[in-house]
């Protein structure tokens, strides 16, 4: 299942609704391709719902989603955080990639 730049056009009650019905759609081992949400909502969302990230080279995945974010990404709607590897969270939050168990 692919949400690409999709949810963080939407209000967070909406992408939460949007998000809730995607997991719903998902079969067990299914894989969800994930980018363009709210950091603290995916985090939040992905964890309530079971999904595993998947670590393998995430990092490098997320900067490269972000290659059409600009040096003042705060200040725009769809600006994307720089990758902080000393977030407590950071697998969760900066993932693309999540698999449900």
């Amino acid at each position: 299942m692919i949400a690409q730049n999709v949810l963080f056009h939407l209000s967070p009650a909406h992408a939460t609704t949007a998000f809730e019905n995607l997991v719903s759609l998902m079969t067990p081992r299914a894989v969800l391709l994930l980018e363009g949400m709210d950091l603290d909502l995916r985090s939040e969302l992905t964890a309530g719902h079971g999904l595993r990230p998947l670590p393998t080279d995430g990092r490098q995945i997320y900067e490269e989603t972000r290659v059409h974010t600009p040096r003042d990404w705060w200040n725009y709607y769809w600006g994307m955080e720089p990758y902080t590897r000393f977030h407590p969270d950071r697998e969760r939050r900066y993932a693309t990639i999540y698999l449900r168990p």
